[in-house]
C-alpha cells in the first residue's frame, strides 16, 4: 500500500496543478471598463473662477464643461493594456474654431497595476453652437480598450463617444 500511495498522490497533485493552471487559463475574466462622458452647464462657483480672457462680456450661459472618466480594473489574468482616447479638445476646437479655454485632468495607468484611470474636463465656449453639436462632433470618434491575457488571448474593444456622451 505505501509504494502504491508513493506512486498515485504525486501523480494526482500533478494533475491537479496542470488542471488548476489550464483552468486558470481559459477563465481570465473580463476587465470592468467604465467610460462616461457629459456635457454640462457650468455653476456659478465654475463660472467666477474662469478666466475669461477675450470672452469678458460673455455670461454663464455662453460656457460648457465636458467631463470624460475612463476607468478599467482587471484581474490578475491580464498581463497587458492599452487605452486609446481620442483628443477631445481637437474635436471641440475643430467644429468651426478654436473653443476650448480651459483644460485640467489626470491619469494613473502603470503597467504593474490592475486597473487604469483617466479623468479630464474640458471648459469651452458655446456661443453659437448647441449641445448636439458637440455630441455629433464627438460621434465620430472612439474610445478603444486593448488587453492581452496570461494565455496570449489579445481582445480589443471600440466604444464611441458620441453614443457614450450625456447632455445634462
Amino acid at each position: 500500500m505505501g509504494k502504491y500511495l508513493k506512486v498515485v498522490v504525486p501523480i494526482v497533485l500533478i494533475i491537479m496543478i496542470i488542471a488548476i493552471v489550464f483552468y486558470k487559463k481559459e477563465n481570465v475574466e473580463e476587465p470592468t471598463i467604465t467610460i462616461k462622458f457629459n456635457i454640462s452647464k457650468l455653476t456659478e462657483d465654475e463660472f467666477n473662477r474662469l478666466e475669461r480672457v477675450n470672452y469678458e462680456d460673455s455670461g454663464i450661459s455662453d460656457f460648457r464643461i465636458l467631463t470624460y472618466k475612463v476607468d478599467m480594473k482587471q484581474s490578475n489574468g491580464i498581463t497587458s493594456r492599452k487605452i486609446v482616447i481620442p483628443d477631445i479638445e481637437k474635436v471641440i476646437n475643430t467644429i468651426d474654431k478654436t473653443r476650448v479655454i480651459h483644460m485640467t485632468g489626470w491619469e494613473q495607468d502603470n503597467a504593474e497595476e490592475n486597473f487604469a484611470n483617466y479623468s479630464y474636463e474640458f471648459i469651452y465656449y458655446s456661443k453659437g453652437l448647441n449641445d448636439e453639436d458637440v455630441k455629433k462632433a464627438l460621434s465620430s470618434k472612439v474610445v478603444t480598450v486593448s488587453w492581452e491575457t496570461i494565455d496570449g488571448k489579445a481582445t480589443t474593444k471600440r466604444f464611441n463617444v458620441g453614443n457614450l456622451t450625456k447632455i445634462k
